[in-house]
């Protein structure tokens, strides 16, 4: 008895939903328009500024130019769009441009390095970043040290105990 009554609320539904979809007018129906789909999308990956791919470039060319940025633009290797009357960038565009450029991938490679350095000797790391960098050893310590000896579950670590504030 139960099922049918969930049966019959069930078909009555579906029928509300078919002679809704049959007498609404044709405008107020959904229709999928890729024109809009796509210039959302656009919208969405290409919503970086000037200033955004200028203010990441700094990091690793401090003295960069308009006159760069304009170059990297008008070649491609800084990726770009017209949306409206604004010239906006790929959200990754800055990124992609260390990637893309050989001469940038090797000054963003060298000042990464100088980064990594600083981060093994703790100077530039703080709060999570040098609990993590004293813990990870650690645990990967004993995980190995697990395997070696032939524990049943060797990927098991001691708790560790943090304060979240």
């Amino acid at each position: 008895m139960a099922m049918k009554r969930k049966e019959i609320v069930l078909w009555t539904l579906v029928a509300i939903a078919l002679a809704a979809n049959i007498w609404l007018p044709r405008q107020m129906r959904y229709k999928y328009s890729w024109d809009k789909d796509l210039a959302q999308r656009l919208a969405t990956e290409f919503c970086a500024t000037r200033e955004d791919v200028k203010e990441y470039i700094q990091k690793y060319i401090p003295d960069v130019t308009d006159g760069q940025i304009d170059k990297w633009t008008v070649s491609g290797e800084l990726e770009s769009m017209q949306i409206g009357k604004r010239t906006m960038y790929f959200s990754a565009a800055a990124r992609n441009l260390f990637r893309i450029n050989p001469e940038l991938a090797a000054i963003k490679a060298a000042a990464d390095s100088k980064d990594e350095e600083l981060s093994k000797s703790g100077t530039s790391l703080s709060g999570h970043e040098a609990i993590d960098a004293i813990t990870i050893p650690q645990i990967k310590k004993q995980v190995l040290e697990n395997i070696a000896s032939g524990k049943e579950n060797p990927y098991f670590a001691l708790p560790k105990r943090m304060r979240v504030t």
